[in-house]
C-alpha cells in the first residue's frame, strides 16, 4: 500500500480559507451557490438522503444481524 503525505496548503489557498464571511469575493459566494443548485436538483442524491432521514438513529443487534442475514 502506497501511503502519501498530507499537502501543505498553499498560501493563496490559506489566505482565502481564512477570510471573514465578509471579505469572500462574488465569484467564491456564487461558485458556493452554484454548488447548493446542483445539489438541490440532483434527484438521486436527495431520495438517497431523504430515505436515509426517514431511518431510525439506533438499531438494535437484532436488526442488524437481520439485515446481515445472520439469524
Amino acid at each position: 500500500m502506497k501511503v502519501l503525505p498530507f499537502r501543505k496548503p498553499n498560501s493563496a489557498a490559506s489566505a482565502s480559507q481564512r477570510r471573514a464571511p465578509s471579505e469572500r469575493t462574488a465569484s467564491q459566494t456564487d461558485d458556493f451557490d452554484r454548488e447548493i443548485e446542483l445539489t438541490r436538483e440532483n434527484e438521486t442524491l436527495i431520495a438517497l438522503l431523504k430515505e436515509r432521514s426517514d431511518e431510525r438513529a439506533t438499531i438494535t443487534l437484532q436488526e442488524v444481524k437481520r439485515r446481515m442475514e445472520l439469524d
